[in-house]
């Protein structure tokens, strides 16, 4: 192939059509200085922590210590079974007064131990579980062991 040959010319009839408009760029928005200062004002203030209706014994300032305990006794039919221990591990909620209500039975050596576990619970009073110094509700593991 020969590249040097001359092209002829090409010639159309109609003249070409012509390029369509390029679309218009868009338009700035517009904010108003006061529009300005809300966002600023949002960015800078973080929203207020949300208070929880209870806290873990690990979100308190400290401990609760146990003021009072229920009384309960070894079941006879554990006793008789030659066991003279048990242990039973209840989740508990304390109230900003230090008041004990069970929520669940976590785990028991025996279930014959649990019915004890919870007048041990019932019976109980605790300093008030406190976060940042106030009074608040608290939830936490109780391992309660009975002894004959």
């Amino acid at each position: 192939m020969d590249i040097t040959l001359p092209v002829e010319s090409f010639h159309a009839d109609l003249a070409p059509a012509p390029l369509p408009a390029a679309p218009a760029p868009p338009k700035p928005v517009q904010h108003s200085k006061q529009f300005f200062k809300k966002e600023q004002n949002y960015q800078r203030t973080p929203p207020p922590p949300v208070a929880k209706s209870h806290y873990d014994a690990n979100e308190l300032d400290g401990t609760p210590r146990l003021l009072r305990h229920g009384s309960a006794t070894f079941p006879a039919s554990l006793a008789r079974q030659g066991q003279s221990r048990g242990t039973v591990v209840l989740e508990v909620e304390l109230s900003p007064a230090g008041s004990v209500s069970v929520r669940r039975v976590v785990s028991s050596t025996h279930p014959d131990l649990v019915a004890p576990a919870r007048r041990v619970a019932a019976g109980a009073r605790f300093t008030p579980p406190k976060r940042n110094g106030e009074p608040v509700n608290a939830i936490m593991r109780w391992p309660i062991i009975i002894e004959k």
